[in-house]
């Protein structure tokens, strides 16, 4: 299996904002597409697609740039059977003193726990963030262990 670099601009040559949906049918072409409306306020939805690649441990959530333009890539996320890492070596698996090694203590926006006792570490970049996710109750910095990443875009540079 490929191992895929990963940062805070994409995976390997997928990037944020910058991939289409024809680019990544052309690059995994046994993925599994599906349709969804978005709501984005008012009582207004948009179209957007999500694209799967299970065999890799990858799931890539697109919006449309304009209105009735084509389809991007504005989330990537990797869940436990993806081989990636960053290009230090931090992914799934790796532990909380890892993730500050690479990224720094200042880059860090919080580590919360959610209803399901699930904790995330959110590092800010350009053009998106990433999430680091630990699914355990309680999890704390001596037990951290990243089991989920998110790559999200925000629209700052469309």
């Amino acid at each position: 299996m490929l191992t895929d670099i990963f940062s805070s601009e994409g995976i390997g040559d997928i990037r944020i904002y910058k991939t289409t949906l024809k680019e990544l049918k052309r690059k995994y072409p046994k993925c599994k597409t599906e349709r969804y409306r978005e709501s984005i306020g008012f009582g207004i939805s948009t179209a957007a697609r999500a694209v799967y690649v299970e065999d890799r441990g990858i799931s890539f959530f697109l919006e449309r740039k304009k209105w009735f333009g084509q389809f991007y890539v504005n989330v990537i996320s990797i869940d436990s059977t993806f081989q990636g890492k960053t290009s230090t070596g931090v992914g799934i698996g790796s532990a909380y003193n890892e993730i500050i090694a690479e990224f720094g203590k200042n880059s860090i926006k919080g580590l919360q726990s959610g209803r399901e006792y699930v904790s995330f570490l959110y590092y800010d970049t350009s053009p998106a963030s990433i999430t680091f996710r630990c699914s355990a109750i309680k999890a704390d910095t001596n037990s951290f262990k990243v089991n989920e990443i998110y790559i999200n875009g925000w629209k700052k540079e469309w």
